[in-house]
């Protein structure tokens, strides 16, 4: 994403944070989020190569190993 863009999508967020606050919405932070990740697939074509859970993708193997090596450590600690 150039800086332009990335500029412009930054100040059309801060307006929207404004106007959600306004209404009285206390889950702004989700919905800027999910804004974010529109504009940036809007702007790029995709979502960022890291994010397998937007792009609907399984995460590689070895990700997925550690990670249920890690739920596993955190289980026994209980």
């Amino acid at each position: 994403m150039n800086n332009t863009n990335y500029k412009q999508l930054g100040e059309k967020e801060r307006d929207r944070i404004y106007l959600l606050k306004e209404k009285g919405l206390t889950n702004v932070f989700k919905e800027m989020e999910n804004k974010c990740k529109e504009d940036y697939k809007k702007v790029e074509g995709n979502f960022p190569e890291w994010n397998y859970q937007e792009r609907a993708i399984p995460w590689p193997k070895k990700i997925h190993e550690s990670y249920v090596k890690f739920l596993t450590k955190r289980v026994k600690k209980r």
